[in-house]
């Protein structure tokens, strides 16, 4: 086993939020995950992250399980400049046997972030004995390849404008709180961080993001809140949103 309940002392603050299940603008779908949380933290370890600290991810020998525990860490990798390869956000998985050797690829905490490690030789009977875990593994997998799928598609066939409003709704969907045709929600990413992850120019994005405001369609508190003032209508304007919401 990896050690019940052992912390990894990158960074000993205590967590930024809870280790409950997600309840994003789709509804409490994470609940599922509820036997997989439990099984890393009983036999997994507790790394903790500061705002802008780094995780190096080598998929050729490290055979590790990581399980976001709380906060936002970007999946980034450098290949003419730099690209951020998704967002994990509270209860997403990552395993490294399911990464592509690229470089320096790493995990960045966008803000003070906890995950759960698991080696494999830890992770193996619970997966494969347990029902309840095994069948939260295969959900939680499934979730995190589909996200992949989905921002390949984004990236390969759309316009920059829906690339972005595709990104609200995925981000809505699963950090929003919906309230009648309206959702607001707390975007941990910086603009720097979204361009990189959309292969836009920033000051593309922002043209897009005011084009937004002005349509009536979002608007900004602060530096990390956001509304989506109307959220039907900013689903109809991507393709995606159906399979936005089967994630």
């Amino acid at each position: 086993m990896d050690g019940a309940r052992n912390v990894a002392e990158v960074n000993t603050r205590q967590p930024a939020a809870s280790a409950g299940i997600g309840n994003g603008a789709a509804g409490n779908r994470l609940s599922p995950l509820a036997p997989l949380a439990r099984a890393f933290e009983q036999a997994g370890t507790l790394v903790r992250l500061a705002r802008h600290q780094q995780l190096a991810i080598a998929p050729a020998t490290d055979d590790c399980s990581y399980l976001m525990r709380c906060g936002t860490v970007a999946l980034e990798t450098t290949m003419h400049g730099r690209h951020i390869l998704g967002f994990w956000h509270d209860n997403d998985l990552l395993e490294t046997a399911q990464m592509p050797a690229l470089p320096q690829l790493a995990l960045r905490a966008l803000e003070a972030s906890e995950l759960w490690r698991l080696r494999q030789k830890a992770s193996k009977p619970l997966f494969t004995e347990l029902p309840d875990i095994r069948v939260a593994h295969q959900k939680a997998s499934a979730a995190s390849l589909k996200r992949m799928i989905v921002v390949n598609a984004m990236l390969g066939r759309l316009d920059g404008e829906t690339r972005v409003i595709s990104f609200l709704v995925s981000t809505a969907l699963r950090l929003g709180h919906v309230v009648g045709n309206r959702v607001t929600m707390r975007m941990p990413m910086s603009r720097a961080d979204i361009a990189d992850h959309l292969s836009l120019n920033p000051d593309t994005l922002s043209r897009i993001v005011t084009g937004l405001k002005d349509a009536g369609l979002i608007e900004s508190h602060g530096r990390y809140g956001l509304t989506v003032r109307d959220w039907r209508g900013l689903r109809e304007r991507t393709p995606l949103t159906a399979s936005l919401i089967d994630i």
